[in-house]
């Protein structure tokens, strides 16, 4: 980008590295002195009093105006019409009369639109009766009207006011001036002043030739973004785009014009040094990123000696009759904080489902919660971790061989694997490592798998002051999480076996998407609590994010209840059943459906206060209308107004109708004459009687169930 600078002499210079004055520059009192001299002799350099010209001869000036002769006859007398009518100020223009936005072109994502990149402001978009939607507004974001705009392919879409306006002011800078996006170089011309192969260069005193460095008599073409084209001096292209500008010279073979010759071979020099240097730079991270990953998956595949691909895809080698041959290959990304991240996965996509069973269950999040109130119980500690490369200690239950590329090594391509560990990817993967993890829990460990959720696993265990109790292990997927007096054993037992990544375990801050936090309370007993703030946070995030693409905010828009007022989640009388609003559009379809199961994961982590919306919104994920994912934008803003929302794993114990007690006296369920329960909330009843098993199993309570 090349900038133009106005000098204190009254000159304009083009500079590409420039220094801005900021606003704490302005508060230095030397800086501020410098500023404000230099305005006052710029102010004198540009005033036009100091440079009028003497007039002794009487001639005609600017202060003579007055004694202009009056308008000829002809052409009136310069007199007032009556029948004319004084144009408006600005400030007086209605702004539904005097529409600003017809006719402006505004450029578009290429890829949201169908390759159409300018559009066209038309007309006011309007209903069924003709007449215009949404209403003006002085400030953009309060311009509700709707707009239709015509693509360059001639397509036609609707779009609001305020995103044309963010759209044209994303086309200016700070102080208002228009940038323009360069787009392509399409034509070149010269004139006589240009200088020519025969007088372009200097002969040296050693025989060689030295080309001339200038660049005058030639002017360069250039497309802008919106279309337009400008003709420009070479060597502001020059300064702007010059990788662009040389490749273009090389493309029209003008590469050896005097005007090009002494700078287009630097330049392509100087791009291959540092595109070379940055592949030097990144390649070594990036390549031990990939030798580290195959260092670890080699164990998961072992070479058939003596026989080639073809012979065992003609079902000629003993060995290998009745495998599956699928494709394996690195998949590698690299993550926010730049490390990057290689992965070896097996095809499993290739390979028919297996006869056994592929389910691998995990903890559910009540086992979670239960775990903590129990840690709050008994006064344990709780540690977790994360296992490293997990599935590739399980073995392969699946028949599998595959075709060894260059990534396996130079000395193995072409040669033929046989899968023997559970390698990323394959459908009984998880399976198999959790059967295997959960044996070495049961026979290494000496843990017990509870009957209400097999991955929560308890083992009976005496404190050192006699004291008996359950230690509890969950077991999602890779991450354990262990809650005992002396945690740190069962890890350490753990690391001997498997490899803990980084090496590492603690008391855990994050488990399954919610935040985790040990405090005192006042009276100086230690709790654990979980919450979803930060998994609230993020989600709002996205959903901003979602709707700045929309060219809107976070905002309740009123939905049809006949009751303004809102102060849940859903604003009171609205009945999702009965909205009649417009069928959402496809492309919005799979959003709502993104939507509905971020709410349902943040009623997982402990939201209770939206789960009854988030229910009744759910029923309408195949037949979804405007108001419905109006409605879960209003359970967002809710979020996002209320975002805390703790549960602390803390013991109080009451009275006998309390936490701890038992029914109220003389109740008898057999005589319950209340009406049945509905539907929903039967598996809500099952859930509550499963929790309060496992309480009446750990000795929590005493109770009959």
């Amino acid at each position: 980008m090349c900038y133009w600078i106005l000098t204190v002499t009254g000159h304009v210079i083009a500079e590409t590295t420039v220094q801005h004055v900021t606003r704490d520059d302005t508060l230095e009192p030397k800086i501020a002195t410098q500023i404000d001299d230099f305005n006052e002799r710029l102010n004198v350099r540009l005033d036009d009093t100091n440079f009028r010209l003497a007039n002794d001869e009487g001639g005609f000036t600017l202060d003579d105006e007055y004694d202009l002769p009056q308008w000829d006859s002809a052409y009136g007398d310069n007199g007032g019409n009556p029948d004319d009518v004084p144009l408006a100020d600005v400030e007086d223009i209605d702004i539904e009369t005097y529409d600003k936005y017809i006719g402006a072109k505004i450029i578009l994502n290429e890829e949201q639109n169908n390759g159409g990149n300018i559009a066209t402001v038309k007309r006011r978009v309007t209903d069924e009766y003709g007449r215009p939607i949404g209403q003006a507004h002085s400030n953009p974001l309060f311009d509700t009207r709707e707009f239709e705009i015509e693509l360059e392919t001639g397509e036609s879409e609707k779009i609001m006011a305020n995103q044309i306006a963010m759209n044209l002011y994303s086309q200016l800078d700070d102080e208002g001036r228009e940038m323009m996006t360069f787009k392509s170089i399409i034509d070149h011309k010269s004139n006589n002043s240009a200088l020519t192969i025969e007088n372009g260069y200097i002969q040296l005193s050693d025989g060689h030739k030295k080309c001339k460095q200038t660049t005058r008599g030639w002017k360069i073409l250039v497309e802008w973004r919106d279309d337009t084209s400008t003709w420009m001096d070479l060597k502001d292209v020059k300064e702007a785009n010059p990788i662009e500008l040389a490749e273009y010279a090389v493309a029209n073979n003008i590469e050896k014009e005097p005007a090009f010759g002494w700078w287009v071979p630097y330049v392509f020099k100087k791009r291959d040094r540092i595109i070379a240097k940055t592949k030097a730079k990144y390649w070594r991270t990036t390549q031990k990123a990939l030798n580290k990953e195959m260092s670890k998956a080699k164990v998961s595949y072992e070479e058939v000696v003596g026989c080639t691909p073809d012979e065992v895809r003609a079902n000629k080698v003993t060995e290998l009759k009745g495998f599956q041959e699928i494709e394996c290959h690195l998949i590698f990304d690299v993550k926010m904080d730049f490390t990057r991240k290689a992965r070896f996965v097996a095809g499993g996509h290739m390979t028919e489902t297996p006869v056994g069973l592929c389910y691998s269950s995990v903890v559910s999040r009540d086992s979670v919660r239960i775990a903590f109130l129990v840690a709050a119980l008994n006064d344990l500690d709780i540690l977790a971790c994360d296992i490293g490369n997990a599935y590739l200690n399980a073995p392969c239950r699946e028949n599998i061989w595959f075709e060894a590329g260059i990534e396996c090594g130079q000395s193995l391509k072409g040669k033929v694997m046989k899968l023997v560990r559970a390698l990323y990817g394959l459908k009984s993967s998880g399976a198999s490592w959790r059967h295997m993890f959960k044996t070495f829990i049961e026979t290494h460990l000496g843990f017990t798998p509870s009957i209400t959720d097999p991955d929560m696993y308890y083992r009976h265990q005496s404190r050192p002051d006699g004291a008996d109790y359950y230690e509890l292990l969950l077991v999602y997927v890779d991450d354990v999480l262990a809650c005992s007096h002396d945690p740190k054993t069962i890890m350490e037992t753990i690391g001997k076996k498997f490899e803990i990544k980084n090496d590492a375990y603690g008391p855990p801050d994050r488990y399954l998407g919610g935040d985790v936090e040990q405090f005192t309370l006042p009276d100086g007993r230690i709790v654990w609590s979980m919450s979803s703030n930060s998994y609230v946070e993020g989600a709002i995030d996205t959903v901003q994010r979602l709707l700045a693409e929309d060219g809107r905010q976070l905002k309740i828009r009123q939905l049809k209840t006949g009751n303004k007022k809102m102060k849940g989640p859903l604003p009171h009388g609205y009945k999702p059943e009965l909205d009649t609003t417009p069928e959402l559009k496809a492309e919005y379809v799979s959003r709502y459906q993104q939507l509905i199961g971020i709410l349902r994961w943040a009623v997982e982590l402990g939201r209770i206060d939206i789960q009854v919306e988030v229910a009744l919104l759910s029923q309408y994920q195949m037949n979804t209308r405007e108001g419905h994912i109006e409605g879960l934008y209003s359970i967002f803003h809710f979020l996002w107004k209320n975002p805390m929302c703790n549960r602390n794993f803390k013991v109080r114990f009451m009275g006998p109708r309390g936490l701890l007690g038992t029914m109220p006296h003389g109740y008898k369920p057999e005589l319950d004459t209340t009406p049945e329960l509905k539907a929903e909330y039967v598996s809500r009843y099952q859930q509550l009687i499963g929790i309060l098993r496992w309480a009446v199993e750990l000795g929590l309570v005493q109770i009959r169930i």
